[in-house]
């Protein structure tokens, strides 16, 4: 349905729907799309909504973390790694969370996609997330968390200035989720009534961002698992 630029293969294009009722109505509304062979690529602390209709399925999706910078102490190209996570939060379902990487983005770039029938060698052999191939995964029950710390020398070469990880989300039953990969460094957009699934690492800090209308009374709540986060705001 979407028409891309010159260039621009990747990019999306914007969609509008309406709805319309001549009665009362109650509905939820949601959208999917069709399985792709590449996967979705996800956005810096940037939250996908996902339905996975059929128990047993997989989907896939990219983040690249890392790019070059030139500073103090940095040498031009020099690339600049933080740790991110990778959250899958339920609201139906059990989704199961795989991880394999990092390869270097020129992988997705070359035509490189995820393939069943090859044997897991990591993603630059041909292989992809799943069950029996992981570098990283998490398989509870109540919400999926996978912590990673890029290490450089897996992942740079001198043709690449950021690397990327792919993540299977495989659909133990039919599933509905968020999913969202944040690094430490971006500022994560929260959703009203919806809690974020983070781990902060020691002597580090995470920023969120919401939007609230000036007459709402808001309320902000902390609630931690483990250790002892601290909560810092301000407004205006």
């Amino acid at each position: 349905i979407c028409k891309p630029e010159s260039g621009s293969r990747h990019s999306p294009c914007l969609a509008y729907v309406g709805v319309t009722s001549q009665r009362n109505s109650t509905f939820t509304l949601l959208y999917s799309v069709d399985e792709s062979t590449a996967p979705t690529r996800l956005r810096d602390a940037v939250a996908l909504a996902v339905a996975q209709p059929t128990a047993g399925d997989y989907k896939y999706y990219s983040f690249a973390v890392g790019d070059a910078a030139a500073g103090e102490g940095v040498s031009p190209g020099e690339p600049v790694l933080s740790p991110f996570t990778i959250s899958v939060r339920p609201s139906s379902g059990d989704p199961d969370v795989y991880v394999l990487g990092p390869v270097p983005s020129s992988a997705l770039d070359s035509g490189l996609r995820p393939d069943r029938n090859k044997t897991c060698d990591g993603f630059v052999a041909g292989g992809q997330p799943e069950a029996d191939c992981y570098t990283h995964r998490s398989t509870g029950s109540a919400g999926e968390l996978v912590s990673i710390t890029p290490d450089a020398s897996e992942c740079w070469s001198a043709s690449n200035s950021s690397c990327v990880y792919i993540i299977g989300v495989y659909s133990f039953s039919p599933t509905q989720y968020t999913i969202t990969a944040s690094s430490d460094e971006a500022t994560e957009l929260l959703f009203p009534n919806t809690a974020s699934l983070n781990i902060l690492r020691g002597e580090t800090h995470k920023k969120y961002r919401f939007r609230v209308s000036a007459d709402e009374r808001l309320h902000v709540l902390l609630t931690p698992f483990a250790g002892n986060p601290d909560l810092f705001a301000r407004f205006g």
